[in-house]
């Protein structure tokens, strides 16, 4: 460390603690990457480094925290690979500030070599103790193993505060929660909504589409709550393990009064279980993306002014024209500053559909449940958008389940979607352009 001149000290540090979204364990676990380097050179086949469960091209997260917050300045990245070709596997570099907001500080190609370091000067204003980096290795199924992570920056006064950004809200606090099933029109759909043990809420049932077909999990807020300020609602979930294709929800926020309501969707990605427990999913849905909401029998289309994201009163979940069982287990909800692009948190498809015919059949439920839901209104089109959209991310993060060709194809197709989606365009018109390109993907990577 030394002094700087402007009353602060220039810190280095290696990081003291890490976690990641995948991990071989033992000689390559994610407290490998703490600490200094432990190669010199490229280190093949050798422990001390972090390195995923399973060797392939999976995007994985590797998240480093430091003894002290400092304003950031420099990330150095120690990299080795099996195989050795195989390095230069960084996507991107996140740093996560104080007051929780996220900043990209690098994204791009690596040409990093095993057993060299991937150097960054950060220019963004940020309070931070946390580096997020992910992975993904390129053409060839690899273990990439991450040495070390060090941050270099300047611990002043100020600094053990947070310094930009705005602090995430908790949309579950303050709430009273309630469901709503079709049986108030005469459906028969069933349902129940409690907390779960650690924290959140569960809802849970089974959807029937004759005579009814619809339930939903409501959040009335104790007082309103502004949210114009962020960029997006963060949802952490449980994964769908109840069905062939991802299950969507409306999120529908309300206002006071006969205003529309606005309203987005998102989807359970398919999922198996860990150990005991259901895996989990990060979702994010940008406030650009909501749409206003009319009445059921207007198709949805709304006539009138629309709810305020100054003055949110109530938030809505709700299953829509999808028969079968359905479970949400919420486990936070949050107003956020920021999301990324490209999802970090859906997972590679269930270990029954990682084949090229299995994801094929994957793909085509998929088509058909979104061709169900667009016909029913604009907000059901927006569910339509999420089970693609999911769909297509779930086959690009599964090795086997595709081409390189259609991978490629399906990723360039979500991009778009995600896009197009934060611009406010039409779901009808997303999810024509969606369509059309997944089916284009199964008519040439799939000829079986």
């Amino acid at each position: 460390m030394h002094f700087n001149g402007y009353g602060c000290t220039r810190l280095s540090q290696y990081a003291s603690r890490a976690s990641a979204s995948s991990e071989f364990g033992g000689g390559w676990s994610a407290a490998q990457a703490t600490g200094a380097p432990s190669h010199v050179g490229c280190a093949v086949q050798m422990a001390g480094s972090w390195a995923p469960f399973n060797r392939d091209t999976t995007q994985n997260k590797l998240t480093l925290t430091f003894t002290k917050p400092v304003l950031a300045r420099e990330v150095h990245v120690w990299e080795h690979a099996n195989p050795r070709t195989a390095a230069g596997f960084v996507t991107s570099v996140v740093l996560r500030g104080l007051d929780g907001r996220s900043f990209t500080v690098w994204s791009g190609r690596d040409n990093t070599a095993c057993g060299e370091k991937l150097s960054i000067v950060v220019t963004a204003s940020v309070v931070t103790n946390t580096v997020e980096l992910y992975t993904q290795t390129r053409g060839v199924a690899a273990w990439e193993y991450i040495d070390a992570v060090q941050l270099k920056g300047d611990e002043c006064a100020s600094t053990t505060r947070p310094t930009v950004g705005r602090q995430p809200v908790d949309l579950l606090a303050n709430s009273r929660l309630s469901s709503q099933l079709d049986r108030v029109m005469g459906g028969r759909s069933t349902g129940a909504a409690s907390l779960l043990l650690s924290s959140g809420y569960l809802f849970a049932g089974f959807l029937e589409t004759a005579g009814g077909g619809f339930a939903y999990l409501r959040l009335s807020r104790t007082s309103t709550i502004d949210i114009s300020r962020y960029a997006a609602i963060e949802l952490v979930v449980d994964v769908h393990a109840q069905g062939q294709t991802p299950l969507a929800f409306q999120l529908e926020l309300i206002g006071s009064g006969r205003s529309c309501s606005l309203v987005s969707s998102f989807a359970l990605p398919l999922g198996d279980y860990r150990n005991t427990q259901l895996a989990k999913a990060t979702l994010h849905a940008p406030l650009a993306a909501f749409q206003p909401k009319g009445p059921w029998w207007a198709g949805g289309r709304c006539s009138g002014s629309s709810t305020s994201l100054r003055s949110i009163s109530a938030i809505q979940i709700g299953n829509y024209y999808q028969r079968g069982s359905y479970r949400l287990a919420l486990h936070s909800m949050r107003a956020v500053d920021s999301a990324p692009r490209a999802p970090v948190g859906i997972p590679k498809l269930p270990l029954d559909k990682r084949g090229r015919q299995e994801a094929a059949n994957f793909l085509r439920a998929a088509l058909s449940r979104a061709e169900g839901l667009r016909g029913k209104g604009s907000p059901e089109a927006s569910m339509a958008v999420a089970v693609l959209e999911t769909s297509a991310w779930q086959v690009v993060r599964t090795d086997r389940a595709a081409t390189s060709s259609a991978r490629q194809a399906l990723r360039e197709a979500a991009d778009a979607a995600a896009k197009l989606r934060s611009e406010g365009q039409s779901p009808e018109r997303i999810v024509t352009d969606l369509q059309a390109k997944i089916k284009e993907v199964l008519r040439v990577d799939y000829a079986f």
